[in-house]
C-alpha cells in the first residue's frame, strides 16, 4: 500500500473524515505502517505507539483520525476488500470477452490482491471475521461481487434458468476465492494445487454448459 499514489477510499471506522489530501495521506500512512508491522509482529503485541512510529506520524495524529487499535486493523480489511472488489470491475477491453477468457484474468488479478496482503492480515483476518463489522463488509463484498457475475453469466449464458444463472454465479465466485482463507496447517503449494485443480474443472463445467 503506497499512501503516495493510491487514491483515497471510503473507510467506514474512522473518528473523523480527512477534509484535505494531507489528512487522506495521513490516514493511508497509519493503515500502511500498521500492515508493515503485521507482517513481523502478531497483531495483539502491536502497540499505537509502534504504528505512529512505523507510519512516522504523532500519536496524536492516529487518535485524530481512528478511535483505537482494533479501528485500524478494521480499516485495514475493509481497504483489502474494496481492492479485491475493484479486481471485479472489467475494463473496457475486457467487457467484450467470454466468460472462459475472462474468468482467468480475473483470478489473476484477485490472486495479486490477496497475495499483497497474504503475510500481514491471515492471522488478523481470521480473529476479526466474527466481528459484526467484518461481517457486514463481507456480506457487502459477495453481494457485489455476485451481482456483477450474475450480470456476466446472464448475458453469455441466457439460456440457462434465472435459478441456474444464480447457482452458477455464486459457484464462480466461490471458485475464485477457494483455499483464500484457508487455516495455516495448509501449505502455499497445497493451496495453489488446490485452488489450479478447482477451477480448471469450473471452466469445463462452463465450456459444457455453452454447447
Amino acid at each position: 500500500m503506497d499512501p503516495s499514489s493510491k487514491k483515497f477510499p471510503r473507510l467506514s471506522f474512522l473518528r473523523r473524515t480527512p477534509a484535505q489530501s494531507r489528512g487522506e495521506r495521513r490516514v493511508l500512512q497509519i493503515v500502511a505502517g500498521a500492515e508493515s508491522l503485521l507482517r513481523t509482529t502478531p497483531f495483539d503485541e502491536i502497540t499505537i505507539e509502534q504504528i505512529a512510529k512505523r507510519a512516522r506520524v504523532e500519536v496524536g495524529s492516529i487518535y485524530f483520525f481512528f478511535t483505537d487499535r482494533t479501528s485500524i486493523y478494521y480499516s485495514l480489511i475493509e481497504l483489502e476488500y474494496r481492492d479485491s472488489f475493484a479486481a471485479f470491475e472489467p475494463s473496457e477491453l475486457e467487457i467484450s470477452l467470454p466468460l472462459l477468457e475472462y474468468l482467468p484474468i480475473l483470478r489473476r488479478r484477485l490472486t495479486k490482491v490477496w497475495d499483497q496482503h497474504a503475510k500481514a492480515l491471515h492471522d488478523l483476518y481470521f480473529a476479526y471475521r466474527a466481528h459484526a463489522p467484518m461481517k457486514a463488509l463481507l456480506n457487502e463484498f459477495n453481494a457485489k461481487a455476485h451481482q456483477q457475475m450474475l450480470l456476466r453469466v446472464a448475458s453469455e449464458l441466457h439460456h440457462l434458468s434465472p435459478t441456474r444463472q444464480e447457482a452458477l454465479a455464486r459457484l464462480i465466485n466461490h471458485a475464485l476465492q477457494t483455499g483464500f482463507g484457508e487455516e495455516p496447517p495448509l501449505t502455499k503449494s497445497k493451496v495453489m494445487a488446490y485452488r489450479k485443480e478447482w477451477f480448471a474443472m469450473l471452466l469445463c463445467y462452463i465450456e459444457d454448459l455453452k454447447r
